[in-house]
Formats: structure tokens, sequence, C-alpha cells
């Protein structure tokens, strides 16, 4: 009610007036029944329009020529050049299909529309797929922009009545789909007369979805950085456009006003709306009673008379949705939302925007989120390949003399700008430096794929071929320490202990058979070095038969604490299933279960000690239990003392691990140093 209130005298006006420009324009034409008639929405203030009547004469749409395709679904209409963009509003009230099959630069379409320069040359600037100003004109066809770059999108309208919506698109029709369009370096100024203002679409009343844009965005009654009104679905989408106007409006980093649905949304750009009578949100300016807002963010600084992290105003429901109180400068709860932090403000501080634990409950099909960063959408946007790395090896590392190179089983990793990885379709064409016409004990091979480079090393035997399947070891040793367990080939997993100090250790792992290669964290080689650190060290040795097979092997060494000079040492821990199986570091306890936490002590005097050993299970600073055993350690020698563990809840846990003489006999003292681990549960 209150924004119909707002807008209600302007409503009025804008009737009246429409009916005396048709009475004047088509005193002869019928209302027709089939009329293209633009949605009921809020309507800009029409006393700045300058209204002329003008001559109208019937259209023809005829199909315009473009770099292929025939315009249905399955062969869409190729856009490679801008000339085939703008060749789209010939045909715009058309159900076709299209998509951009190149990137594609509108800067040669100049900075301003409507106008003329010095010379009386006109600057037409870009003229909106789907311009509104005629009532009739929508985009109604289906666009896929395939991940290509639009840049230099410029509109400079410097007269009130020139468009009615600006944006790449002026109006997405309701049956109408736009996907993956990418806009960079957009610079929009609409005057303040006109109604809607986005870099993608002045108004949407069809489907967006994975669609971005950055730039700057200024002008416009309702004025977003990705779409000026949203009235239907707007989807896995973001801005990270600047917005502002001189005016009173309603203005959003992604949407001016909201009558549908947003989800999976953010915002970066910084909103500000100088006008006494402004809605301005980080992410939405307003959101009216049928809009709704669900799992999205916003950490653009907001400015204005009304201005809220996330909306500036909200009548409709909003779930899951988050600002940065430090960023946007809103520390209040305008504009609504939800929180975990605190209930009462609904926005979330720096630190907890970058926690993954403050979205719980967001889809990991739609979003990327890690410690330390905001989270980011999956597929959308220009994303640039950063690095590839062998993830898994290929089958074959070892080859005969005139062999061919076999890549099967290899997956190259592509890691991306954008926090996305994906499998790259590798092929023999992106491997140099194989050749097998000679014996080499360690080729190394060259995967060159999208500029990124990793290498892997092969081995070419002699010309005798040998089709072994072993990919077992026949031994396992350390340097510095033993196993604790008896080596033997079928048996996986190892521990070994080694006192405090030892900086590193090497690890010697001889294959079963000749023809096999062993692999030691990834490292080729069945000798290997491996740095160590107080506290558990991880050690991962994979076999790979000639014929494929191969297995992983896996070796934990734990290096002691520091003595406190009591002469009894805590060298680790240890976790273990109900079976008595050793967890791998790293592998996350399921809640609910059974484990056995397992520490190793050593009792360096040559005196009988009877300690009390103390478990400390912590979460978040919270002591969630507290277990103690009092056993004997027999001089010179070492103990395993083992405690039942049953996890209670979910989320990283730290276990601490004490050693403390006799309460009632010696006084209480620390016997060594603690040893501290941390584990996840979930």
């Amino acid at each position: 009610m209150q924004r119909f209130a707002r807008f209600l005298s302007v409503k009025m006006l804008a009737a009246m007036l429409a009916l005396v420009l048709m009475a004047s324009l088509l005193p002869n034409l019928a209302m027709a029944a089939t009329a293209k008639q633009k949605a009921p929405r809020h309507t800009r203030n029409v006393q700045s329009m300058s209204m002329t009547p003008m001559s109208m004469s019937p259209m023809v749409q005829s199909t315009p020529a473009f770099s292929g395709g025939s315009g249905t679904q399955s062969d869409p209409f190729q856009i490679a050049t801008a000339s085939d963009l703008s060749n789209i509003r010939q045909v715009e009230t058309q159900t076709h299909y299209y998509e951009l099959t190149a990137d594609i630069d509108l800067s040669g379409y100049g900075k301003s529309y409507n106008t003329t320069d010095g010379n009386g040359d006109p600057l037409v600037g870009w003229d909106p797929i789907g311009d509104f100003t005629s009532n009739e004109n929508a985009f109604e066809g289906h666009f896929n922009g395939n991940g290509h770059i639009i840049t230099g999108l410029c509109i400079n309208s410097l007269t009130d009545n020139a468009l009615n919506d600006v944006g790449l698109f002026g109006v997405i029709d309701t049956s109408a789909t736009v996907t993956g369009v990418t806009l960079e370096n957009v610079a929009i100024n609409a005057p303040d007369g006109l109604v809607e203002a986005g870099a993608l679409a002045g108004e949407n009343n069809g489907a967006v979805s994975y669609c971005c844009a950055g730039g700057t965005v200024s002008g416009g009654y309702f004025t977003g950085g990705l779409v000026g009104y949203n009235n239907q679905t707007t989807s896995n989408s973001y801005a990270t456009v600047s917005v502002d106007s001189p005016s009173g409006g309603d203005y959003g980093g992604l949407a001016g006003e909201n009558d549908g649905d947003i989800a999976n949304c953010f915002a970066t750009g910084s909103v500000s709306g100088e006008g006494g009578d402004s809605w301005v949100g980080g992410l939405i300016g307003y959101i009216d009673t049928s809009g709704s807002l669900e799992d999205s963010y916003a950490i653009g600084a907001v400015s204005g008379a009304e201005a809220g992290g996330l909306a500036g105003e909200n009548d409709g429901a909003i779930t899951d949705s988050y600002w940065d109180t430090d960023t946007t400068g809103a520390g209040s709860d305008t504009g609504g939302g939800t929180g975990t932090s605190d209930s009462a403000n609904n926005g979330e501080t720096n630190d907890a925007m970058m926690q993954p634990a403050t979205f719980v409950g967001w889809n990991a099909s739609n979003w990327v989120d890690q410690n330390g960063s905001y989270p980011y959408l999956l597929g959308v946007g220009s994303a640039t390949l950063t690095s590839i790395a062998i993830t898994t090896p290929a089958n074959k590392l070892t080859y005969n003399v005139g062999d061919a190179l076999d890549l099967t089983g290899l997956v190259v990793t592509g890691y991306y700008s954008n926090s996305t990885t994906q499998a790259e379709p590798v092929t023999a064409a992106d491997v140099s430096g194989f050749n097998s016409s000679a014996p080499n004990s360690a080729e190394t091979l060259t995967i060159t794929y999208g500029g990124q480079t990793t290498t892997y090393t092969v081995t070419i035997l002699g010309t005798q071929s040998h089709s072994s399947a072993d990919d077992t070891l026949m031994s396992l040793t350390l340097s510095t320490g033993t196993l604790n367990q008896t080596f033997a080939p079928g048996t996986l997993a190892y521990t070994a202990s080694v006192p405090n100090g030892v900086t590193s250790d090497t690890v010697s792992a001889v294959a079963s058979s000749v023809y096999a290669q062993v692999y030691i964290n990834g490292l080729p080689g069945a000798i290997q070095t491996m740095p160590l650190s107080v506290g558990d060290n991880s050690v991962a040795i994979k076999v790979y038969a000639q014929d494929g097979a191969n297995q992983t092997y896996t070796l934990t060494v734990n290096e002691a604490s520091a003595s406190s000079g009591s002469g009894v040492m805590i060298s680790g821990f240890t976790v273990t299933d109900s079976s008595h199986n050793v967890v791998p570091a790293g592998t996350a306890l399921t809640h609910g279960n059974q484990y056995y936490l397992a520490m190793t002590v050593q009792n360096g005097s040559s005196a009988s000690l009877n300690p009390l050993f103390i478990i400390e299970v912590l979460q978040g600073g919270q002591m969630l239990s507290l277990d103690g055993v009092q056993a004997a350690i027999n001089p010179n020698g070492s103990s395993t003392i083992t405690a039942l563990y049953t996890p209670s809840s979910t989320g990283t846990i730290d276990l601490d691990f004490y050693v403390w003489s006799n309460w009632l006999n010696q006084g209480g003292l620390p016997l060594a140093q603690p040893v501290s681990g941390t584990e996840i549960v979930q």
C-alpha cells in the first residue's frame, strides 16, 4: 500500500495523457484485442515526457543476415559480430533462438543516443534490443551468451523521451530467456525521466540466468546494476556495477525494483541515490509484496535517504540472504534479510561473510564457498585458466621401445580465476617430450593446455615386452625410525614414530616388480626425503603396475613433542575406527560413530611412573568432553594409552593430550609437553 500511494497520482496522470495521445494519433483505430500490453508496474513521472504527435507506418519484419543458423532451438542464429547483435532488433518480437559464437565489442556504436556531434552527424550509441518506447517491441526470443564477453556497451541518452527502457535489452518479454551473457566496461547514463535502466535490461519480464555485468549505470527511476525492474525471474547472476542517480527512485546493486523472484545472486558495486525520495539497497532498491529474494548477498557501499545493506525497502519475502555490515556501511536492519550471528541486526560482519558456516543451506551446485573469501557463483561470467594439474595419472607410465603414447586414465584438472575447476580434454597433441625410440629411465612429458603447463615422468624399457600386474611393495623403510607394524605386501597402512627434533626422514619403497613405478606423495621415484614437523606427517606411496593396476600404501610418521625434562615424552596420537583401523590424516570423522584416540608415551627415566592421562575435546574454544585414565609406564619403555571417543556434533574439533603426575602422590605436575591435533567431523 505504501508503494501504491507513492505512485497513485502519477499513474492516473499517465493514464489520462495516454488516452489523449492515442486519440490524437489513431482517431479511427479501435483498440485491438490482440495488442501487446506491458505488464502492470510502477509508472515513470510522465510530467518530464515530451509528447509530440508522430506519423505511424506499418512495420514489416524480415529475417536479417546473421553469421549462421536458422533461428531454431537446434540451429540458433549465430551472433559473431556487433552487426549480428544489432540485427536482432529487426526480429525482436519473434521467438527465435540466438547464441554468441565470439566476443563482441560495441564501442563502435558511439557513446550517445539520439544526439549529434559538432558536425551535425548522429551519435546513435547502442539502441536497446526490445525497446518499449512504442509499447510493442519487447524481446521475445531466447538468447544464449555462451560465456562470451560483450564489451563497450555505452548509452548516454540526453533526452527524457528518447527511450523508456535502457540496457543491452530494453524489455525482455514474459516468454523470453536470456542466459550466459557477460558484459564488461558498461557505461550507461540515463536521464531522470527514464523509467528503467540496467546493464543487461531495463525491464525483465522473462527469465534471466547465469549473467553478469561490470561498469557504471546512472539515472532512471528504477535503476539496477543488472536489471532496472525485475518482474519475473533473475537467478545465478551478479553485478559489479556502480549505480547512482541524482534524483528519487529505486536503486540496487543488482536490480532497482523486484516484483518477481531473485535467487542465487550477488552484487559488489556501490549504490547511491541522491534524491530525497530514494530507496537504495546493496542488492535491490525495493522488493514489492509479490517479490522474493533467496540465497543472495551484497557487499557494496550504500548511501541515500533510505538505504539498506540488502534492500532499501522490503515488502516481500527474503530467505537466507545477507549483506556485509562493514563494507556496505549499513549496520541496521533496514531492508530485512537473515543472518546467523545477530537475529536483530540480520547483517554479517566482514569476517563472518568470509566463513562457509554463515551460508549453511546454500546449494553447493550453485556456489563455491571457501574460508577467507566471499561465496562465488559457479558457471557465471568469464573465467581465466590459471593453472593445470594432473589429478589422476595415466594408467600406463612404463613403456617399451617403440610403444605409442597412451593417455588412458589421465585426468588433467584446470583451475580457473572464478574458483571453479573442470577436467580438461587433453589429447596427445597437447603432450610433448615423448620419445620411445630408446630406453629412458626418467623421460619427462610436458602437458600444455590453455597456456598452462604441467609435467609427469614415464619410463622407456628395452624391446622385451612384459605384462606384469604386480602393484605391491616388497619393502618399506625409513632412514630414521622403524615401522610400528611388521611390513607385509598386502598390508597398506603403517605408522612410525621419531624423536623430537628430526626435521626430515627418507622413505624407501621398493616395488615387488622391476616394471612397476612408485610415486611418493605425488613425486616419481622409490626414494624420497620428506620434511617432518611435530605431530603426524602423512605419506602416500602409490604403486603402478605395468598393465595399469595400482594401489596406495599410507604411512603416518609421528614426530614427538619436545620433552619437559621429566624423561616423559608424548610422541603423538592416532585415530582408529571401531575395528581399530587407522583413520588416515585429513579424513573426516563421522558424527555418531565410535573411534579410539591413542597416544604413545615414552618413559626415558629409570623409574616406573603411574601418571594421569587426559584427553580434552574442544570445539570453538568450548570443551565438549574430558576423559582421564591412570596407567603405569615401565622404566625406559613406552606405552599406548587409548580412550573411546564418539563425536557428538559436526564441525572442526580440537584434541589436546596431557600427561600429569598422580595428583594425590606426586602433586599434580605436568610430565611432558602436551600434544594437540585437529579433526573434522561431518
